[in-house]
């Protein structure tokens, strides 16, 4: 298996909202599990033991920020001794 591999569970319904663009071109916002559905066209209702493999998502899907953030959290409160 490729390493690189990553496993995603669907979130929580009205946990996340993000932005998708409809078919009248329209940006919608939309819980982000539904998008997901939509996208990937399951066609069979989600369970708490689905994943999505990380080979559906391209690289500007992922949001670095939060990570970012906490990593800069953990270096200054290591480097404030």
């Amino acid at each position: 298996m490729d390493p690189q591999l990553t496993f995603h569970i669907f979130l929580e319904q009205g946990k996340n909202q993000v932005f998708l663009i409809n078919k009248f071109g329209q940006n919608e916002r939309i819980d982000r599990r539904k998008a997901w559905i939509l996208k990937l066209r399951i066609g069979k209702p989600v369970n708490k033991f689905m994943k999505v493999c990380s080979l559906h998502f391209a690289e500007e899907d992922y949001f670095y920020q939060f990570f970012a953030l906490l990593l800069a959290a953990q270096v200054q409160i290591y480097s404030s001794k």
